[in-house]
């Protein structure tokens, strides 16, 4: 990824395209870090007041039982408490920027052709996977053009974290700056790729199936346009991730043929892209992913028919 920002700051120098890269995003790696020391001295502050509150609270009921001046002490934990939490999980909800009066995605202003990477990869035209670990390679794993296995797709909404240009930085200390649902942050490579492929570099469709026409007919750019508009219309944002993945993995591989047990192939393999990208392969609302998915291959989201949506025509 930060090869690409360098290309696409100054394609004529790389080593100069990598130090605008990096001046694009001091500033914002100077916000992060103030930011981040903020939540933590609230925390240690809050965790300090928490536990001398809570000592004072429980000595004072265990010595004057029946004196009503303990709800001073009562309050003064609980509040102590909340703000404690709230430091612990503020830091995440902060940088996802979703806030009314703000206008730019970013805490810095990019350079125009950082802001049309950015802009990309946040739309879901580019794509951003991770490395392979050791161990840890799905059936269906991206090669990347050097050879190497790309087996963790980055969601899009990644992008539009406060904080996520420090992913172009080359500096992979720069990657575990900013935090999404708790999960680990970024350690190995990121790469990009292009969703959006010509009609003949996808997989021919084998699958003749009049069921799955929806599913896996016309031009991959249709579909994504097609997709794109059914997750806008229908599923929160926090859910969209999990039915992306879904709905491009079940195209990818019901187009390979409907011969007996592919549904069975294609869900076991959309449930292993989930588990890598998106740290489990529970359903949208943490329910078995197994029901969910044999209802959305059938065109069906709870009781809502949804192949309209990417078939008008119909069936």
């Amino acid at each position: 990824m930060s090869l690409l920002a360098a290309q696409r700051i100054n394609p004529d120098n790389l080593e100069g395209g990598y130090q605008l890269v990096e001046q694009a995003i001091v500033d914002l790696k100077k916000k992060s870090d103030r930011a981040f020391s903020f939540f933590v001295a609230l925390l240690v502050v809050s965790f300090i007041v928490s536990l001398a509150s809570g000592i004072l609270l429980f000595s004072f009921i265990f010595h004057h039982p029946n004196s009503p001046a303990y709800i001073t002490y009562l309050i003064l934990f609980l509040s102590s408490f909340f703000v404690m939490v709230f430091s612990a999980t503020g830091i995440r909800w902060f940088q996802t920027r979703k806030f009314l009066f703000v206008k730019t995605p970013y805490d810095v202003v990019l350079p125009a052709e950082l802001e049309r990477l950015m802009s990309d990869l946040r739309s879901g035209r580019l794509s951003a996977y991770t490395s392979a670990g050791y161990g840890n390679t799905i059936l269906s794993a991206v090669q990347a053009p050097d050879g190497v296995l790309l087996d963790g797709r980055i969601s899009p909404e990644t992008f539009s974290n406060r904080y996520s240009p420090l992913l172009l930085s080359r500096q992979a200390k720069f990657w575990g700056l900013f935090w999404l649902s708790f999960r680990r942050s970024f350690t190995r490579p990121i790469y990009v790729v292009s969703d959006t492929v010509p009609d003949g570099d996808e997989a021919p469709c084998l699958n003749t199936d009049p069921r799955f026409r929806w599913l896996v007919g016309g031009t991959m750019p249709e579909f994504m346009t097609n997709l794109d508009a059914f997750l806008r219309e229908n599923i929160s944002p926090d859910d969209q991730p999990w039915y992306r993945i879904a709905f491009t993995v079940a195209r990818r591989e019901m187009r390979k043929g409907a011969q007996h047990g592919a549904l069975a192939a294609a869900i076991k393999v959309i449930k292993q892209e989930l588990a890598v990208s998106l740290g489990s392969d529970l359903g949208p609302q943490g329910g078995d992913s197994t029901s969910s998915l044999k209802a959305l291959l059938s065109g069906k989201q709870g009781r809502k028919d949804i192949k309209g949506y990417f078939d008008p025509g119909g069936s």
